[in-house]
Formats: structure tokens, sequence, C-alpha cells
């Protein structure tokens, strides 16, 4: 069966939801690339164990692609949950001047509501910004948490081949892999975000 990359991206972003599934297909995939590079022949061309690199890592990078969807998704959550606790406070506020029999305090009821109009305009911006922060801070961790899984595994399988990690060679794949989990990341984060 052949499915498009964005429709099998959507399709493992409503698995995400399970964060057990999830956690299991992402510790499977990354099974999967080590097998990959310890079954590639000893006399392997170049090309071939760039393309089973960049392959493997495009692949990891959807699923990093798809936790990052989440940590926006939870960004969303909490900015709107802020906006609306302020909102239905200042609403509630705002009613309950109304109802002040004594007619002589308005002005001072207009002076409050505008005050609490001000600390919830301030509420919303803080806690916009929090969950901003919080967000970026930890698509950070991902991404980066995603480029050093990518790193470690190429590594790991150069110096199996006899290539120091360090070595130039290994260093050019594991940039080659890198690169693809870019993009891989990012493809992912488009097909699910392109309509928000």
């Amino acid at each position: 069966m052949t499915v498009g990359q964005d429709r099998l991206v959507a399709v493992m972003r409503g698995i995400a939801d399970n964060p057990e599934a999830f956690g299991h297909l992402y510790g499977a995939e990354q099974k999967h690339f080590n097998q990959i590079l310890a079954d590639l022949p000893q006399g392997a061309s170049t090309t071939t164990i760039e393309n089973r690199i960049v392959e493997s890592s495009r692949a990891i990078g959807s699923y990093d692609g798809i936790r990052s969807d989440i940590i926006f998704d939870e960004r969303f959550k909490k900015t709107q949950w802020a906006a609306d606790f302020n909102q239905y406070a200042s609403i509630g506020y705002g009613t309950a001047l109304k109802f002040n029999p004594i007619a002589d305090i308005a002005p001072a009821g207009d002076l409050v509501g505008k005050a609490i109009d001000a600390w919830v305009y301030e509420s919303n911006k803080a806690h916009t910004a929090e969950a901003n922060l919080e967000a970026t801070m930890e698509n950070a961790k991902t991404y980066e948490a995603g480029q050093n899984d990518v790193e470690n595994i190429v590594r790991a399988w150069g110096d199996s081949r006899g290539h120091g990690i360090d070595s130039d060679w290994t260093k050019s794949f594991v940039h080659d892999g890198q690169d693809a989990y870019g993009h891989g990341r990012d493809r992912a984060l488009l097909a699910l975000r392109a309509d928000r």
C-alpha cells in the first residue's frame, strides 16, 4: 500500500495522541535505523550509505516534527485557556459592578472596570509569553535531542566499520543525516501546521 508522506504524517499525528503507542513506534524506527546500517555490506558505496542514512534520518525527523506539533498544540491550549479565563474574569467583575445600587459611585466603578481590563490585558500577555517561551524551549530540546540521536547512531555505526567516530568519513555522514533529519522534521511540521 502506498501512502503519501503528508497523509502518513497525519495518521502518525493521530497515533501520537497516545504517547505509549507513539513511543513504541519511535523506538521501533530507531531500531530500524540501526538495523539498516548494520545490514549494509562492508564494501557498500558511499552513495548507498548516504541514501540509507538520509532516508532513516528523515524518518526520525518526521517523528520529531510530530512531537513538535504536540508542543505547539499545548502552547495554543495554554494561551487560549489564559485568554478565556481573563475574558470571563473581566466580564464577571464588570457585571457585578453594574448591579451597584448606589449611582453616585458609578465613576469609581468605571475606574475599577478599566483597571480590571488593563490587568486582563497584561495577564493575558504574560501567560501568552510564558506559553510561547515554554514551547520554544521544549521544541529546541526536541530538535537538539533528534540531532544528537542521528549523530550517535551514525558515529557508532562508523566506528563499528573501522572508521573513528571523529573521522572525516564518519562526520560527513553525520552531517548528511542531520540535514536530512531537519528536512524530515520541517516537512512533517509543514504538513501538520499548514492551515494554522
